[in-house]
């Protein structure tokens, strides 16, 4: 049964997934610490689904890149999400005004989505305040904004 309904706006949605950093498996972790599946053993890390019309899933600190494939192969069965793109995060920029991440995009969604999709999750993980975010995605770097939409704030 695939746990994520699809939302009306963009932004993150659904419970958190507590997954092992190099081997993808994973539960998922509701705000009212109601876990759906086995908490998998450590080393961990977390993940969020943002909705951009699409899913995307953002994974926190703590996967090597080695591991990135196998770790987005166990998110999208954990999910149900075969074609979801899954972004790993290698920590902030130098300069602090962004991210550094890395994707696994086998259905091929635009890089600016992804690189939004990481500023939606650092924002409400309170990982970065702010109304402009840096994201650099595979060595590609993207400049966003914060901005007032018809449903409300955006990233652009």
């Amino acid at each position: 049964m695939n746990p994520l309904e699809r939302p009306g706006d963009e932004g993150v949605f659904g419970p958190a997934v507590v997954l092992n950093s190099r081997s993808g498996e994973g539960c998922l972790w509701s705000q009212d610490g109601v876990v759906v599946g086995r908490m998998p053993s450590p080393p961990l890390t977390n993940a969020f689904v943002v909705w951009l019309g699409w899913p995307a899933i953002v994974v926190s600190e703590g996967v090597p890149p080695a591991a990135l494939a196998v770790v987005a192969r166990g998110l999208r069965e954990l999910l149900e999400t075969p074609g979801a793109p899954v972004l790993i995060s290698l920590g902030k920029l130098p300069t602090g005004d962004g991210s550094r991440m890395l994707s696994d995009n086998p259905a091929g969604r635009p890089a600016r989505d992804l690189a939004r999709a990481e500023a939606y999750v650092a924002v409400q993980c309170g990982w970065f305040e702010g109304d402009a975010m840096t994201v650099d995605l595979d060595g590609e770097r993207f400049e966003l904004r914060l901005v007032q939409g018809q449903s409300g704030l955006r990233w652009v």
